[in-house]
Formats: structure tokens, C-alpha cells, sequence
């Protein structure tokens, strides 16, 4: 056994049994520990994996695997014999899969840098193992809570590849962003299957973080220069709306807070972006204010005529008076038309849908242009041949005539009422019908 290995084993040994920490591991074996840093870190990261017990079949699928490889490969068949009767022992078959795959690599490299594959990046030739490793902690997971949260860990996982591969400028940081929406579909369909209790608030709130983590990115990488970082951006952004959905479902208010929350946020990156002369930056930062006010508009419309109704109209108005004034200090610096948008969903915040209903109630008050003109109908035909004379007075004449019926059985009141009716077509003319 190699030096670098009994120090493995014995690292291991000691951190599991509280004797000591990574750190003074290698600390004590400062020589090594640039090799054995990755090495130790996935040794207790596969301690960490649940131990299960396989099945038959998957047992005789292993070998097979393994045996065929080895059969291509004969030059190492006596490293894939080792593994072949080491795999079906229960320390290692909670890890059969990260093990072969760890192995591949092993058969064709020949060094122990495999183990280094939980710090590879997109584009090394152990990321592939790193997403076996994944993978493989997903498959033997049965809880939908707990996949739930590993797809958020892995997602995170992505970011920290963002992060460091944005440094390089390298086309491969898409690969990382497709990884990045990949966990976070999967982690919102567990959701979907796990019961509700806190998990869609705490979902929301780890993607939320995520996306303070990418937008940062992209103000440290110029986001212009990084187009896969704006795509990462949308796709939290998406997954976040999609989270809060759900909270919504059972905690309307809360939601609702958030909500709020996310478009404040926004606001004040794209006042960031104005400050530092980044127009664009500003105006996407107010694209997505304008989703999460439709989104808070769904939540209202929703909840529109239960007990949550007034609680959720109160958060929205008030909001929007805070949000408002903060806007106006920036909003003559970005395009007309985006101004216009987020004044539009300002005054659709401060509507009460509580007004709403009662507008209902008060329908033909709005309408009284419709009943007042019918009114005049019967009076009329008293007067046809006066109202025939002056065609246009007419129109002014009838909101006139409500006010003045008894005047229509003369003459002079008649007239008087088309002077009135004649300066009467205004809002107070109307009033006065009232």
C-alpha cells in the first residue's frame, strides 16, 4: 500500500472517530496534503451515503459491468478482480457506483486522481464521476423532501462552478448552467410530491439565495461578457416564481411576503445598474420586478373573497407606496416604455381587489350614462317635434331632462332645460342627474 493511502486510511479513521479535523490532517501531513486534500474529502463524503443492502440483481449487474470492462481491458485485470471482490462486501456496496465509476477513470489514467472528482470542473475529465456520484445518492434516496433538498445542494454545486469558471471565460459554464436547471426541475417536481409543511417556504428561500449568488456573478463578470449567467439568472428566477407558487397554496401571506421581497430586490439592482451606468442591467432587473408583480396579482386574484383578502391587499398597497417613491428617483434613466410598465403594475398593486368586489355592487352607478339615457325615451315622445328640431341638443338634452321632468310638459322649462343641457354634457351634468 502507498504511502499517500495508509495516510488516507488513517485520516479517515481519525476524523470519524472525533480524534481529530480535516484541517489537521493536513496540517500533519503537510507534504501531501495538496494530494490529499480531494482524496479525503470524498472518502468521508461517501461515508456519508446511507447504507443499503442490494439486491440480487443488482449485484450480478455490477459484476457483469465489471467483468466486461475488464474483458476489454485485460492489462488491468487484476485492479477490477480486486474491485469485483471487494464490491459485494457491505462497505462498499452503499458506494458500488461511485466505485466503478471512480474506477473507469482509474483503469485508464492509472493514479489516484479520480478521487479528486468532487472539485472538477465542466470540461475535466472527472466531472462525469462527479455526476455519477450525484446521481447516485439521488437514486438511493426514497424521500421526496430529501431528494428535494439534494437537488438544491447540487444546484448549488452548479453555482460554485459558475463562480469559478466565469474566471476563465470558458464556453464550458454552460455546461454547469444546463446542470443548474436540470436540479432545479427536479428539485421542484419532489416538491410537488412531498408534503407541504414548511418545505415550499425553505425551498423558496434557499433558490432565492441562489439567485442573489448568480446575480452577483453577473455583476462581478459584467453579465454582458457572460451570456450563460444571465441564462442562470432567468432560470432562478423561473424556479423561484415556480416555488412561490407553491407556498402560495397553503400560505398565502407568507408568499405574498416574499414576493414582495423579490420585486424590492430588483428595484434596487436596477437602481445598481443605473448608478454604474449599466441601462440594460437595470432594465432586466425591472423585467423581472414586473413578473413578480403578476405573480403578486395571481396570489391577490386567487385569495379575492376569502379571509386572506384584506391581509393580502394591505401587504401590496403599502408596498407600492414605499416601492413607488423609490422608483421615481431612476425611472426618467431607462426606456419610456419600461417606466410605463412598472407604473402600470404600481397602480395595479395599490387597486384593492376588496374595491373590486365592491364596484360589482355598484355597477349601474358606473354605468349612469346608460340608464339616464333611457329615461328621457317616454318624456320625449311628449316632445318629438321640439326634439326633432335642435338634432344635437338632443344628446345634451337628456341627462337635462332627468332633472327637469316637470318641465317637460312645457314648453319655456323645456327650453330652459336644453340651456342647461346644452353646458350639461361634463361630469357635473351627470352628477347633477344623480
Amino acid at each position: 500500500m502507498k504511502r499517500i493511502e495508509r495516510v488516507l486510511a488513517t485520516c479517515v479513521d481519525d476524523i470519524e472517530a472525533g480524534k481529530t479535523t480535516i484541517e489537521e490532517c493536513l496540517e500533519r501531513y503537510r507534504e501531501l496534503s495538496a494530494e490529499l486534500e480531494p482524496l479525503l474529502r470524498l472518502a468521508l463524503e461517501i461515508e456519508k451515503l446511507p447504507s443499503v443492502s442490494p439486491s440480487k440483481v443488482f449485484k450480478a449487474r455490477a459484476r457483469a459491468n465489471v467483468v466486461e470492462y475488464a474483458y476489454d481491458h485485460p492489462a488491468r485485470r487484476s485492479r477490477w478482480q480486486w474491485i469485483t471482490n471487494n464490491l459485494v462486501q457491505p462497505g462498499w456496496a452503499r458506494a458500488g457506483v461511485i466505485a466503478m465509476a471512480i474506477l473507469v477513470v482509474l483503469a485508464g489514467s492509472g493514479t489516484g486522481t479520480a478521487y479528486a472528482a468532487q472539485s472538477s470542473l465542466p470540461g475535466d475529465l472527472l466531472y462525469p464521476v462527479k455526476i455519477a456520484t450525484e446521481s447516485w445518492r439521488e437514486w438511493i434516496e426514497s424521500d421526496a423532501a430529501e431528494d428535494t433538498s439534494l437537488q438544491l445542494e447540487f444546484a448549488g454545486r452548479r453555482i460554485e462552478e459558475m463562480e469559478r469558471i466565469v474566471e476563465k471565460s470558458s464556453p464550458d459554464i454552460n455546461i454547469a448552467v444546463a446542470g443548474y436547471e436540470n436540479n432545479i426541475d427536479k428539485a421542484l417536481i419532489y416538491l410537488n410530491e412531498a408534503p407541504a409543511d414548511n418545505l415550499p417556504e425553505d425551498v423558496a428561500m434557499a433558490i432565492s439565495e441562489q439567485l442573489n449568488r448568480i446575480e452577483l456573478i453577473e455583476d462581478v463578470s459584467g453579465g454582458a461578457s457572460q451570456p450563460g449567467i444571465t441564462e442562470a439568472e432567468q432560470i432562478a428566477v423561473n424556479g423561484h416564481m415556480r416555488s412561490l407558487r407553491y407556498l402560495s397554496e397553503t400560505m398565502p401571506v407568507r408568499a405574498s411576503e416574499l414576493i414582495i421581497a423579490a420585486m424590492q430586490n430588483h428595484l434596487e439592482l436596477a437602481a445598481a445598474g443605473i448608478a454604474n451606468g449599466n441601462t440594460v442591467r437595470a432594465e432586466n432587473a425591472l423585467r423581472y420586478f414586473n413578473g413578480y408583480a403578476s405573480l403578486g396579482e395571481e396570489t391577490r386574484d386567487d385569495y379575492a373573497g376569502t379571509e386572506a383578502e384584506t391581509s393580502l391587499d394591505a401587504l401590496f398597497r403599502q408596498a407600492a407606496n414605499q416601492q413607488q417613491q423609490f422608483f421615481t428617483m431612476f425611472s426618467g434613466q431607462v426606456s419610456p416604455q419600461i417606466a410605463n410598465e412598472v407604473q402600470m403594475a404600481f397602480q395595479r398593486m395599490e387597486q384593492n381587489r376588496g374595491q373590486e368586489t365592491g364596484n360589482e355592487g355598484q355597477g349601474p352607478g358606473n354605468q349612469e350614462p346608460e340608464p339616464v339615457n333611457e329615461e328621457p325615451e317616454p318624456a320625449s315622445g311628449g316632445q318629438e317635434p321640439g326634439n326633432q328640431e335642435p338634432g344635437p341638443g338632443n344628446e345634451e338634452q337628456e341627462p337635462g331632462n332627468q332633472g327637469q321632468e316637470p318641465g317637460n310638459q312645457g314648453q319655456e322649462p323645456g327650453n330652459q332645460g336644453q340651456d342647461t343641457g346644452s353646458g350639461g354634457g361634463n361630469n357635473p351634468g351627470i352628477q347633477s342627474g344623480k
